[in-house]
Protein backbone atom coordinates (compact mmCIF):
# COMPACT_ATOMS: atom_id res chain seq x y z
CA UNK A 1 0.00 0.00 0.00
CA UNK A 2 1.60 3.71 -0.89
CA UNK A 3 1.46 6.48 0.72
CA UNK A 4 -1.70 8.21 -1.44
CA UNK A 5 -3.31 4.81 -0.71
CA UNK A 6 -2.66 4.81 2.92
CA UNK A 7 -3.92 8.35 2.90
CA UNK A 8 -7.64 7.46 1.40
CA UNK A 9 -7.63 4.65 4.24
CA UNK A 10 -7.28 7.35 6.61
CA UNK A 11 -10.27 9.92 4.81
CA UNK A 12 -12.38 6.98 5.00
CA UNK A 13 -11.97 6.00 8.28
CA UNK A 14 -12.29 9.77 9.50
CA UNK A 15 -15.31 9.63 7.30
CA UNK A 16 -16.86 6.43 8.54
CA UNK A 17 -15.91 7.24 12.41
CA UNK A 18 -17.97 10.76 11.96
CA UNK A 19 -21.06 9.19 10.26
CA UNK A 20 -20.90 6.78 13.66
CA UNK A 21 -20.74 9.39 16.16
CA UNK A 22 -23.33 11.25 14.51
CA UNK A 23 -25.68 8.71 14.77
CA UNK A 24 -24.71 7.56 18.56
CA UNK A 25 -24.91 11.22 19.51
CA UNK A 26 -28.40 12.00 18.04
CA UNK A 27 -30.00 8.33 19.62
CA UNK A 28 -28.66 9.25 22.62
CA UNK A 29 -30.03 12.87 22.55
CA UNK A 30 -32.99 11.43 21.53
CA UNK A 31 -33.11 8.86 24.14
CA UNK A 32 -32.27 12.00 26.68
CA UNK A 33 -34.94 14.18 25.55
CA UNK A 34 -37.51 11.07 25.81
CA UNK A 35 -36.79 10.71 29.71
CA UNK A 36 -37.98 14.18 30.27
CA UNK A 37 -40.88 14.29 28.35
CA UNK A 38 -43.96 13.79 29.22
CA UNK A 39 -46.13 10.40 28.37
CA UNK A 40 -43.22 9.06 27.18
CA UNK A 41 -42.87 5.32 27.57
CA UNK A 42 -41.44 2.01 26.13
CA UNK A 43 -42.63 2.02 22.33
CA UNK A 44 -40.64 5.80 21.56
CA UNK A 45 -37.50 4.54 23.23
CA UNK A 46 -37.55 1.43 21.03
CA UNK A 47 -38.17 3.28 17.85
CA UNK A 48 -34.88 5.49 18.83
CA UNK A 49 -32.98 2.21 19.69
CA UNK A 50 -33.86 -0.01 16.74
CA UNK A 51 -33.47 3.71 14.25
CA UNK A 52 -30.13 4.36 16.18
CA UNK A 53 -29.46 0.16 15.33
CA UNK A 54 -30.73 0.33 12.07
CA UNK A 55 -28.30 3.06 10.87
CA UNK A 56 -24.86 1.48 12.30
CA UNK A 57 -25.78 -1.48 10.64
CA UNK A 58 -26.16 0.19 7.18
CA UNK A 59 -22.78 1.86 8.10
CA UNK A 60 -21.59 -1.37 9.22
CA UNK A 61 -22.22 -2.18 5.41
CA UNK A 62 -21.04 0.48 4.10
CA UNK A 63 -17.77 -0.50 5.70
CA UNK A 64 -17.91 -4.02 4.25
CA UNK A 65 -18.19 -2.52 0.95
CA UNK A 66 -15.02 0.23 0.86
CA UNK A 67 -13.13 -2.94 2.17
CA UNK A 68 -14.12 -4.68 -1.07
CA UNK A 69 -13.41 -1.66 -2.79
CA UNK A 70 -16.91 -0.83 -4.45
CA UNK A 71 -16.69 2.81 -6.18
CA UNK A 72 -20.49 3.39 -5.74
CA UNK A 73 -20.10 3.52 -1.87
CA UNK A 74 -17.80 6.48 -2.38
CA UNK A 75 -20.47 8.53 -4.55
CA UNK A 76 -23.49 7.70 -2.51
CA UNK A 77 -21.84 8.35 0.70
CA UNK A 78 -20.87 11.83 -1.15
CA UNK A 79 -24.83 12.39 -1.45
CA UNK A 80 -25.95 10.78 1.71
CA UNK A 81 -23.41 13.10 3.65
CA UNK A 82 -24.07 16.48 1.62
CA UNK A 83 -27.91 16.08 1.65
CA UNK A 84 -27.90 15.19 5.11
CA UNK A 85 -25.97 18.12 5.41
CA UNK A 86 -27.85 20.84 3.81
CA UNK A 87 -31.12 19.50 5.83
CA UNK A 88 -29.48 20.28 8.91
CA UNK A 89 -28.39 23.17 7.85
CA UNK A 90 -32.47 24.19 6.48
CA UNK A 91 -34.02 22.64 9.43
CA UNK A 92 -32.29 25.02 11.80
CA UNK A 93 -32.98 27.77 9.77
CA UNK A 94 -36.56 26.52 9.56
CA UNK A 95 -36.49 26.40 13.21
CA UNK A 96 -36.18 29.92 13.76
CA UNK A 97 -38.59 31.13 11.65
CA UNK A 98 -41.03 29.39 13.53
CA UNK A 99 -43.99 31.17 15.38
CA UNK A 100 -44.45 28.50 18.15
CA UNK A 101 -48.35 28.02 18.71
CA UNK A 102 -47.83 25.71 21.26
CA UNK A 103 -46.63 28.51 24.00
CA UNK A 104 -48.69 29.56 26.02
CA UNK A 105 -47.72 33.30 26.97
CA UNK A 106 -45.87 35.41 24.81
CA UNK A 107 -43.01 35.25 26.69
CA UNK A 108 -42.57 31.52 26.62
CA UNK A 109 -42.97 32.06 22.80
CA UNK A 110 -40.18 34.55 23.08
CA UNK A 111 -38.03 32.05 24.84
CA UNK A 112 -38.62 29.38 22.30
CA UNK A 113 -37.85 32.05 19.48
CA UNK A 114 -34.44 33.24 21.80
CA UNK A 115 -33.54 29.05 21.89
CA UNK A 116 -33.93 28.20 18.66
CA UNK A 117 -31.63 31.55 17.73
CA UNK A 118 -29.08 30.38 20.18
CA UNK A 119 -28.67 26.85 18.49
CA UNK A 120 -28.75 27.95 14.71
CA UNK A 121 -24.57 27.92 15.26
CA UNK A 122 -24.98 24.78 15.96
CA UNK A 123 -27.08 23.65 13.17
CA UNK A 124 -25.35 25.67 10.56
CA UNK A 125 -22.10 23.69 11.94
CA UNK A 126 -23.18 20.37 12.20
CA UNK A 127 -24.17 20.56 8.62
CA UNK A 128 -21.16 22.30 7.30
CA UNK A 129 -18.94 20.00 8.61
CA UNK A 130 -21.58 16.76 7.17
CA UNK A 131 -21.15 18.66 3.49
CA UNK A 132 -17.12 18.86 4.28
CA UNK A 133 -17.00 15.24 5.41
CA UNK A 134 -18.88 14.32 2.50
CA UNK A 135 -16.79 16.07 0.14
CA UNK A 136 -14.30 14.18 1.27
CA UNK A 137 -14.92 11.25 -0.49
CA UNK A 138 -14.00 13.45 -3.71
CA UNK A 139 -9.98 13.05 -3.24
CA UNK A 140 -7.97 11.10 -5.34
CA UNK A 141 -6.51 9.63 -2.45
CA UNK A 142 -10.44 7.69 -2.04
CA UNK A 143 -10.71 6.70 -5.31
CA UNK A 144 -6.55 5.54 -4.86
CA UNK A 145 -7.88 3.16 -1.85
CA UNK A 146 -10.62 1.94 -3.50
CA UNK A 147 -8.93 0.58 -6.64
CA UNK A 148 -6.34 -0.70 -4.38
CA UNK A 149 -8.85 -2.93 -2.72
CA UNK A 150 -10.29 -4.26 -5.64
CA UNK A 151 -6.74 -4.87 -7.32
CA UNK A 152 -5.93 -7.04 -3.47
CA UNK A 153 -9.77 -8.76 -3.41
CA UNK A 154 -9.10 -10.15 -7.25
CA UNK A 155 -5.74 -11.01 -6.10
CA UNK A 156 -6.43 -13.64 -3.41
CA UNK A 157 -5.95 -17.41 -3.79
CA UNK A 158 -9.05 -19.19 -3.21
CA UNK A 159 -9.01 -22.79 -1.41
Amino acid sequence: MSRTERLGFVVIATVLIFMAAGILCTSVASLLALMNAPGAGWHEARVVLASGGGALLALVSVGRAVWSGQEAVRWISLVVLVVAGAGIIGSGVWMTTLDFPNATTPADRAEMQADAWRQLPWWVGYGTLSIVMGSLFLLPSVGHYLSYRRGTRGARPTY
